[in-house]
């Protein structure tokens, strides 16, 4: 078995760049420039012009917002232990993802697909040939991240479930199921989006199933199991000393199923 690491002070905090905090601090002032021409479009009457500044303001928000929570470290949550199951039902110890990071992505993946239906609406007004290919441009991007976005809000909220057979990991749109005699460490891995790795090779009882399509997102790091701090937000350093514990005392995960009403065995 590898050694397993200690989180490094901070972590989950993300690592700060300089390009990112332009990036953020660009976004933010886009955002404002776009909410003041919204209500000056509005109040001069132009009512198209307003709605355009608006959603773009919108979208801006919920781009900065999530980039704003990241850089910041989550204090770990102190609320008692919950119970999920994986995609077989079987029950164990969860941890979900954050609910708010859910919401600003949809409502980004949501004001995208409008802007674009609008786009498409209105090159296709016209009837003519280039409008309706021009439409179609605006019209294929839109369809594909609406389907984007359903599957996303079916699948919500992601989660990691540790049950005595192994450890589920239900992201955005991969479901990654790694029996535990597969583990060989865990490791919590800083940088700019810090994440946990479960170290783990082919086996047979693994699981992997994709609900993005052929386009869409894969999982990553195959064969380890990748898992994305920001999503776990306060929940990220409690999932990393769970994971680290039934790790290191295997005795213990027969009991996983009833974790939940023993919180005192972590």
């Amino acid at each position: 078995m590898l050694p397993i690491q200690d989180p490094p002070d901070g972590w989950p905090r993300a690592r700060r760049s300089v390009g990112r905090i332009l990036s953020l601090a660009g976004c933010v002032l886009l955002g404002l420039t776009a909410a003041f021409l919204a209500v000056g479009s509005a109040l001069d009457g132009g009512v198209t012009e307003a709605v355009a500044f608006g959603g773009g303001a919108l979208l801006l928000a919920h781009l900065a917002v999530p980039g704003i929570m990241t850089m910041r470290r989550p204090e770990p949550s102190a609320r008692p232990s919950v119970e999920g199951v994986n995609d077989r039902g079987e029950r164990g110890l969860a941890f979900t993802y954050s609910r708010w990071l859910y919401y600003c992505l949809a409502v980004t993946l949501a004001l995208t697909v409008l802007g674009l239906a609008g786009a498409a609406s209105a090159s296709a007004l016209g009837g003519t040939s280039s409008g309706w290919a021009v439409a179609a441009l605006f019209a294929a991007p839109g369809i594909y991240l609406a389907w984007l976005l359903i599957v996303m809000l079916r699948l919500a909220p992601g989660t990691v479930v540790l049950t005595s057979t192994g450890v589920y990991h239900r992201s955005l749109y991969v479901e990654h199921f790694v029996p535990w005699e597969a583990i060989s460490g865990v490791r919590p891995v800083p940088g700019p989006s810090p994440w946990i790795a479960v170290v783990a090779g082919p086996a047979g009882a693994t699981r992997i199933r994709r609900h993005g399509g052929p386009l869409g997102p894969k999982a990553e790091g195959l064969p380890l199991m990748i898992i994305r701090a920001q999503w776990l937000r306060p929940d990220a350093l409690p999932a990393y000393q769970a994971l680290k514990h039934y790790l290191e005392h295997p005795g213990e995960r027969l009991h996983l199923d009833t974790a939940v009403e023993n919180p005192g065995g972590l």
